[in-house]
């Protein structure tokens, strides 16, 4: 992978932030907490992998990464 290819897939070197509001992203992101409080840092990429294929699946991807609410309602886990 190319660092433009990189670029183009968005920033993994940060979690993906829950989209308020967002049932299945308030999940993700509990099942998250959990795994880091436990120290269980492959559960933890799970549930980061997880958010990101949600969040890319309702369509708000771009928009939650520059920090914009979006109401997608519980599309695609």
């Amino acid at each position: 992978m190319t660092g433009h290819q990189a670029m183009e897939e968005g920033d993994l070197s940060r979690p993906p932030a829950p989209v308020p509001g967002c049932p299945a992203c308030t999940e993700l992101a509990i099942r998250r907490d959990d795994a880091r409080v436990w120290r269980d840092r492959s559960a933890e990429t799970d549930a980061d992998v997880l958010m990101r294929r949600h969040l890319r699946a309702a369509g708000v991807e771009d928009m939650h990464r520059q920090g914009h609410r979006a109401d997608h309602g519980e599309a695609g886990l």
